[in-house]
């Protein structure tokens, strides 16, 4: 499996959901996926003045589209979670589900070890 870096993984993610346009602001925290960005030519990155009108762009996009509106940002008034042990995602996303305003879940778990869990979570599964 080729080892990508965190952005080219975001991006990649975004690949797979079929983006086609990420709107933001290129910043020092978000250098790493602008640099990604650059490089995913079927993804078109549009530039905006700040974090708020990005965010109406990427949702007025997602409503008109019907598809996901993405905004790249660095501060954008979201409640946020941290989670750091496999154990604490379910309760994350619980309480970003129960948050009354947009909510971002910020996964800080070793790759192999989210990996493990992914697989053994459905190994016993079935009939």
């Amino acid at each position: 499996m080729k080892q990508l870096s965190g952005g080219q993984a975001a991006v990649a993610s975004l690949q797979t959901e079929k983006v086609e346009q990420v709107f933001g602001l290129i910043g020092s925290a978000t250098m790493e996926i602008s640099d990604a960005l650059y490089d995913a030519t079927e993804i078109n990155f549009i530039g905006v003045h700040d974090e708020r009108t990005g965010t109406h762009m990427a949702d007025g996009c997602a409503r008109a589209s019907g598809k996901a509106g993405v905004i790249l940002a660095e501060l954008c008034g979201a409640a946020g979670f941290k989670v750091e042990r496999i154990g604490e995602v379910g309760e994350a996303v619980q309480a970003a589900l129960d948050c009354e305003r947009p909510a971002v879940i910020d996964i800080a778990i070793d790759p192999a070890a989210l990996y493990r869990f992914r697989r053994d979570s459905f190994k016993h599964r079935g009939g």
